[in-house]
């Protein structure tokens, strides 16, 4: 145990979880303390972080992650939470795999649930999706889990913006199909029923939310491939002008 504490504590790792608009600070500051061995995991949503990081500070030590299936609820500092979920970690190149095994030596001596994922970047996408859907619908119609999932017009919407990313997802080479679709629906039920996205809690705390990062991302891609995107467009539209009266 001490000779695996030992072998962690000799690389650096960062684990960026800022919001999207505090990112680019965010990098600006750890670039001074950043050595030849850190290792650099994102947690945030999206499928831009990783580009931004590997822009700004390289990527040979960049590990790919996605936080799946929680539904914690923050009320200051209570935080309340019915589904702890699991990380998803994953590398895009075969330089990142000593960071890779040294992240899932760190995990497994700490104990924390995760899953490697051999294509990392369609597990991205597939968080993109389910994030695009749910968070959003829940932020513009003010709802919890459950006034989605069992609202048919709500529904509707949140399926037509998971629908519009798989269909801009498929022009970027990476293919799903219903029966992905369908098992992101079924993690969507398992989650707290009276609970709400973190992008709903940042419209109730008045924060600037992550819509640049869901149907931002979505729009700019969709018209790069000529794919028409109604409801990213209103949920995006929609989002940001909520903001604009904070």
């Amino acid at each position: 145990m001490q000779q695996i504490q030992k072998k962690m504590e000799s690389r650096m790792r960062i684990k960026v979880a800022t919001k999207y608009n505090g990112l680019n600070d965010a990098l600006e500051m750890m670039k001074p303390v950043v050595a030849e061995n850190t290792i650099i995991i994102s947690v945030l949503n999206g499928i831009s972080s990783e580009e931004m990081i590997a822009e700004k500070i390289g990527d040979k030590n960049l590990v790919y992650c996605i936080a799946l299936g929680m539904d914690a609820m923050r009320e200051r500092t209570d935080l309340q939470y019915a589904s702890k979920g699991k990380v998803q970690i994953g590398i895009v190149k075969e330089e990142q795999r000593p960071a890779l095994e040294a992240v899932k030596e760190f995990l497994d001596y700490v104990g924390l649930a995760y899953e490697e994922k051999e294509d990392i970047k369609r597990a991205l996408w597939g968080k993109l999706i389910m994030n695009v859907g749910i968070n959003q619908t829940c932020t513009v119609y003010e709802a919890c889990y459950k006034e989605v999932l069992e609202n048919e017009e709500r529904f509707r919407m949140l399926s037509g913006a998971m629908h519009e990313v798989m269909a801009v997802a498929e022009k970027e080479g990476i293919h799903f199909t219903e029966e992905d679709y369908e098992s992101y629906i079924a993690l969507m039920r398992t989650l707290q029923p009276n609970g709400y996205p973190s992008m709903r809690q940042d419209a109730v705390a008045k924060r600037k939310s992550e819509v640049e990062l869901f149907a931002g991302t979505i729009v700019r891609v969709g018209k790069k491939h000529g794919v028409p995107v109604p409801v990213n467009q209103f949920y995006y539209d929609k989002i940001l002008e909520m903001e604009s009266n904070y």
